[in-house]
């Protein structure tokens, strides 16, 4: 993903708070990315207690046993103090906004997304909800919700 902007600095003092920065300059690179090439690879980051970051794409072919097994796997192997996921997914029309009285959509409709999420392996956890939006020729990305995530 190339993009003009460079990773964030980490904040050893402030590790959740870094995570964060990191985790949005993510998403500013996920969106470039998407709107460039109309999709995007499911990935992981694992970001370490210094601030490095490891990670890597997985491979669509593979069923959620497999992808399970290699994040766990890696996790393991790597204890990181945080992880990055993202990926593109149906997200429920209810978790994207406020009800209106005259939305025409119901609590199971759902929308695709571009999603980022965060965790910190002191609990903290975040989701960056990045609605696409089909256009004439090409699709789109609406403006990113961010949410405090309980799953």
């Amino acid at each position: 993903m190339d993009s003009s902007t460079g990773q964030p600095a980490w904040n050893s003092d402030d590790k959740i708070g870094s995570l964060e920065i990191f985790a949005v300059w993510i998403n500013e690179l996920a969106r470039e990315t998407f709107l460039a090439e109309q999709n995007h690879p499911e990935m992981f980051f694992f970001v370490s207690e210094e601030g490095q970051i490891q990670g890597g794409r997985l491979k669509e072919e593979l069923d959620s046993d497999q992808k399970s097994a290699i994040i766990n796997r890696e996790m393991s192997r790597l204890n990181p103090f945080g992880t990055i996921y993202t990926r593109i997914q149906q997200v429920r029309h209810d978790q994207l906004s406020k009800p209106d009285a005259n939305s025409e959509r119901h609590d199971g409709d759902h929308h695709r997304c571009l999603v980022v999420r965060m965790a910190s392996a002191d609990g903290a956890e975040k989701l960056w909800i990045n609605p696409i939006i089909p256009a004439a020729d090409k699709l789109e990305l609406a403006d990113v919700i961010t949410a405090n995530s309980s799953a």
